[in-house]
Order: C-alpha cells, then sequence, then structure tokens
C-alpha cells in the first residue's frame, strides 16, 4: 500500500493519494507509531489549508487525522479540524462521512469537558447512522454516549447506551468468522473503555 501512495503521488492523483495515505495513517496510529503516522498525514492537512478539489480523498483521511490528533490530545486542533471537514462534507451531502466526523468532534469535545456539544453531535451523528445502518460507527457512537452520561452521573441513559453498545458489538461479533477479528473487536479500545471485556454466547 505504501508504494501505492508514493505512485499515485508521483502521478498527481491527490483524492486516491490522499485516502491511500488516511488508510496508511489508520493503521500507523492504531499500531502507535505515531511518528510515521504524522509522515503520512501532516502533509495533508494544517491549520490553515483548504484542499477544496480533494473532499474524498478526506473519507478516508479526516478520520486518521483525527485518530492522531486524539492519542496525542491536540484538542484544539482536532476541534478545528473536524469543524473544517463538516464544513466541506456537508454540502457534498456525504451523510455517512459527516456522522462520522461529528463523532470525532463529540470526542475531542468529550476530553474539553464540552458535554452539551458533544451530546449534540453525538445525538445527530446517531440519528445518520443509524437511518443508514451504518453498525460500526453506531457502536462506537453508543460508546462515546455511554461515557458521556456516565460523566453527567445520569445512570439511566448510560445504562441504555451501554446496553445498545453491546447489542450492537454482538450483533457484529456473531457475523465475524475469523476468530482473530471477534476478538480485536472485542478488545477494541472503544469497547473496552465504555464496557469493560465482553464475553459472548454465539447461540444468544
Amino acid at each position: 500500500m505504501e508504494e501505492g501512495a508514493h505512485s499515485l503521488d508521483l502521478m498527481h492523483a491527490p483524492v486516491w493519494s490522499t485516502v491511500a495515505r488516511g488508510m496508511q495513517g489508520q493503521v500507523a496510529v492504531q499500531r502507535g507509531m505515531l511518528d510515521r503516522a504524522h509522515d503520512l498525514l501532516d502533509p495533508l492537512w494544517q491549520e490553515g489549508d483548504d484542499p477544496s478539489n480533494n473532499t474524498w480523498g478526506f473519507s478516508s483521511a479526516g478520520p486518521a487525522i483525527a485518530q492522531l490528533a486524539l492519542a496525542e490530545r491536540r484538542l484544539d486542533f482536532g476541534l478545528r479540524f473536524c469543524d473544517w471537514l463538516i464544513s466541506r462534507f456537508e454540502p457534498e451531502e456525504m451523510w455517512r462521512h459527516v456522522a462520522e466526523m461529528r463523532y470525532y468532534r463529540a470526542c475531542f469535545l468529550l476530553a474539553c469537558g464540552g458535554f452539551a456539544g458533544a451530546e449534540t453531535d453525538l445525538t445527530l451523528a446517531r440519528g445518520i447512522a443509524e437511518t443508514a445502518e451504518t453498525q460500526i460507527l453506531l457502536w462506537r457512537i453508543d460508546a462515546a454516549l455511554t461515557t458521556l452520561y456516565t460523566q453527567r452521573g445520569e445512570r439511566e441513559r448510560a445504562a441504555a447506551a451501554r446496553q445498545r453498545t453491546i447489542d450492537l458489538v454482538h450483533a457484529l461479533v456473531i457475523k465475524i468468522s475469523d476468530e482473530r477479528m471477534r476478538d480485536a473487536l472485542m478488545h477494541h479500545g472503544d469497547v473496552v473503555a465504555a464496557l469493560g471485556l465482553l464475553k459472548f454466547d454465539e447461540d444468544r
């Protein structure tokens, strides 16, 4: 994939180069290779940039840049990046990607203590993801809502969001035949942070 991204750079194919760098960047962040992630992602966007002809490329790169900023707790940067990208996605009606970036903006707001803004973003993101039946995003939104309501001391709402997360993760787990992939999902950082370590009965 790395050679592919380099070839696309040389061919001046910015959209596909951005997609490839985004995919590589997400892997690098997940593996804790943050310097490598910076090498891949920093050339794509810095504050003040507005690559208006490359919106689709950021459907992959946007989450990667947000994940890197979250990992390093660069909260102000992350918020400004999410604001910028949402403002690009919404006019294009790229709603699934709007939902994902609103989820990430909510994560930054949660880290800043901005509970009201986080709840607004998560509620809007959840509505989009639920309509689109995007379970892989929906469980992360409900996990974030679990954290939000727990931090605000809203036990009933936290319990409801937690149960939704469990049900969504279970629905995904039973569809995965590869044991390593199933284990990776159940040990995903967002799942563990919100729910602890889970075990599921396949016949549930």
